[in-house]
């Protein structure tokens, strides 16, 4: 995977933005997928070669317990799917956010208060 076409952080953003930000679990997923706006087409073999390093990464985090950003959001949307019910009242939400104003903003903010909010309903302490 070493090219000059390709710096580091176009793999980092391939695994952050096209992988994981569009919540892909399988290699057929992204071996059909269209990456659109990321200016160079990827042939099957180099797609192969880049979910390698993102099962590698991933297994990384798995063990040492950690999470990245991507995988936080993809959490408070699963969290969202479990329990719509409970968190689909924005006043709620709306009450939540207010207390942890400054600790996260816009759409991350509301992503981890929707997951905390459920995952307090569930008797889950996953996303505190």
């Amino acid at each position: 995977m070493r090219s000059s076409r390709f710096s580091r952080s176009y793999w980092e953003d391939e695994i952050s933005h096209v992988i994981k930000g569009r919540g892909l679990t399988l290699f057929d997923e992204y071996a059909d997928l269209a990456r659109i706006g990321r200016k160079h087409a990827l042939p099957l073999e180099t797609r192969k070669a880049v979910w390698d390093l993102y099962e590698a990464y991933a297994r990384g985090l798995r063990e040492r317990r950690g999470h990245d950003w991507e995988d936080i959001v993809l959490l408070a949307r699963d969290a969202v799917g479990r329990c719509r019910s409970i968190c689909s009242s924005p006043s709620t939400i709306s009450r939540e956010a207010s207390g942890n104003q400054g600790r996260y903003s816009g759409s991350a903010q509301r992503a981890w208060m929707i997951a905390r909010k459920c995952s307090r309903s569930a008797g889950s302490t996953t996303y505190r």
